[in-house]
């Protein structure tokens, strides 16, 4: 995703990770889940990205592409109603994050209990 009126250049031609190299990229930190699978996804088309913000949280990663500071890599749903961004499809498939939430039904208050129940569908 990048900044809505972003001012990078040739924003509209990125169609591709080989493209999106190019770009200032805020990322996740290394070590993460998210970010393990995009380098590895970088590895295998023989990317090594040159211009990394390398940040710990997703609401800092949001905020520095709001700043216009790069094109950011967050969780699509925590994104893609926000009229500021603007999410820029590639043509490669990028890695996806599967959460899993252990609970005890007896020892939830009602605010996890509904967002269980009405955000997850459970």
């Amino acid at each position: 995703m990048c900044k809505k009126d972003t001012k990078l250049k040739n924003i509209k031609d990125i169609n591709s990770i080989k493209k999106i190299i190019n770009y200032p990229l805020i990322l996740p930190i290394e070590g993460t889940a998210n970010r393990n699978d995009l380098d590895i996804l970088f590895e295998k088309n023989n990317l090594i990205p040159q211009n990394v913000l390398n940040i710990h949280t997703t609401e800092m990663i949001i905020a520095a592409v709001k700043n216009d500071l790069g094109i950011g890599y967050v969780i699509y749903n925590l994104v893609k109603d926000d009229r500021e961004l603007e999410i820029i499809n590639l043509q490669e498939k990028l890695p996806t994050v599967d959460i899993n939430i252990i609970y005890n039904r007896e020892l939830l208050t009602k605010a996890p209990l509904e967002f269980i129940k009405n955000y997850l569908k459970l």
